[in-house]
């Protein structure tokens, strides 16, 4: 009898959503009029925040990787123009672990989209001024990303 009353105590004292029961409990789940926003005291990262765009992302490779590549506004570049230059981030996630790297600062980079070759994700970008762009490919491991020099012409 004793392990049937424990069983049915701990059953009874799960938190459950039903009807009529107040969520407030229950973490992530407040009711509407508690939602709020907190500035953030931080500039830097409230300046990342206020940049970043999704260049490309998608879940490839052997064994599976979930890659983003993420862009930020970086600062004047000195050249000519008004260009800025651009800070590439890149995510990656596989089961429970995440790692993230960020690369040099590129002028007007473009990013392809990510595809795997040798059974490894891969992107392709190219940067620089309208009139002499370079081209990288970068090879994305939980360990790190490889960068290389292609030819401009691929």
């Amino acid at each position: 009898m004793r392990v049937l009353n424990a069983g049915l105590v701990v059953f009874l004292s799960v938190p459950r959503i039903g009807i009529g029961q107040d969520s407030v409990h229950i973490k992530g789940l407040p009711p509407p009029t508690a939602v709020h926003a907190t500035p953030l005291a931080e500039g830097g990262l409230a300046r990342l925040l206020n940049s970043i765009k999704v260049e490309t992302d998608g879940a490839v490779g052997v064994p599976m990787l979930n890659v983003r590549v993420l862009s930020a506004w970086g600062q004047y570049s000195g050249q000519d123009c008004d260009c800025l230059t651009t800070q590439l981030f890149v995510a990656v996630t596989a089961d429970e672990e995440s790692k993230a790297f960020r690369l040099t600062e590129l002028l007007d980079p473009s990013v392809g989209p990510l595809v795997t070759e040798d059974k490894k994700p891969v992107v392709y970008v190219n940067y620089g001024l309208p009139s002499g762009r370079h081209r990288i490919r970068l090879e994305i491991s939980m360990s790190d990303v490889r960068i290389r020099a292609v030819s401009s012409t691929r």
